[in-house]
């Protein structure tokens, strides 16, 4: 009888551990989601079309060059942001499926905004 109680608090406790695991993935994928809201993929067309004209406003002589590097500069450091919420939510959802056991799919729109 004890051995069976023994059994029963063990799998208890496994379950909780799981429990705790996937609440903590899901946790970071909503987190990952709320960061690719921020820095979404589209953003990036932006991007390279506010570089392309600091460039043209550069030859023109329009923009001064420590101005045009800042641009150029946030730039990069935005597209970098971009890849990274990308990158983090792969993590985060990968996790979570191996996690669960099974793969999960996001809606279409759960994190398009």
């Amino acid at each position: 009888r004890s051995q069976v109680e023994a059994e029963r608090l063990r799998a208890e406790a496994k379950r909780r551990t799981v429990q705790r695991q996937l609440e903590g993935a899901y946790t970071d994928l909503s987190r990952a989601c709320e960061t690719l809201a921020l820095f979404p993929i589209r953003s990036l067309d932006t991007l390279e079309k506010d570089i392309a004209d600091a460039e043209n406003e550069f030859k023109r002589g329009r923009l001064p060059l420590s101005l045009f590097l800042e641009v150029e500069s946030q730039s990069h450091e935005l597209q970098d942001r971009v890849f990274e919420s990308q990158s983090e939510l792969a993590r985060a959802l990968s996790n979570l499926s191996e996690l669960a056991g099974k793969m999960i799919h996001l809606k279409e729109n759960a994190h398009a905004e």
